[in-house]
């Protein structure tokens, strides 16, 4: 359903939540919850328009990602684009002896990085260059599947891991 087809109530809710976008958080909770619960309309009437206005917003998220994507898609060319023509000219810049190239509107020339390392043969590379890492990490999809599997077994009160709990969030499904 598109948001002209609810009724006027949820279009000033809609026009609560973009007001917010950007203000303090706690304030803009507070009208909009005052403003949802002064709606009188039976609650099933209430809850299904709100999961309407869900749907809704979630449809135009989709729809400015994917824009978004096809201008990525665009940026990423556009910079393929100018990595080539800039390695062309240093190129030709090196090729021809053009050291630097000065101009009203810029100024071209060869400039040394500040230099990176290349390592071809590990091997030959002496011992003092060598440094060993050690990683200590918590394996949590172990831990979560020990946890979850004394959860099925209906054991969570026997079974404990100091510093760590298995979390069910909740959340609203719309189909």
């Amino acid at each position: 359903m598109k948001l002209y087809e609810m009724g006027l109530q949820y279009t000033e809710i809609s026009r609560l939540l973009e007001e917010a976008e950007g203000a303090d958080n706690a304030n803009a909770t507070e009208a909009l919850t005052i403003a949802l619960d002064e709606i009188d309309e039976d609650m099933d009437a209430k809850l299904l328009s709100i999961a309407k206005l869900v749907e809704s917003y979630r449809a135009e998220a989709a729809a400015i990602k994917e824009v978004a994507a096809r201008q990525a898609k665009r940026a990423k060319a556009a910079e393929g684009h100018a990595d080539w023509l800039a390695n062309y000219a240093l190129a030709t810049m090196k090729r021809t002896g053009h050291l630097k190239i000065v101009s009203p509107e810029l100024t071209m020339r060869l400039k040394l990085g500040t230099g990176s390392v290349e390592v071809f043969d590990e091997a030959r590379v002496p011992d003092q260059f060598w440094r060993t890492k050690e990683i200590r990490e918590i394996d949590r999809a172990g831990l979560r599947d020990a946890l979850l599997a004394f959860h099925k077994a209906g054991t969570t009160s026997d079974f404990t891991v100091s510093g760590a709990r298995l979390v069910f969030n909740e959340k609203l499904e719309i189909r």
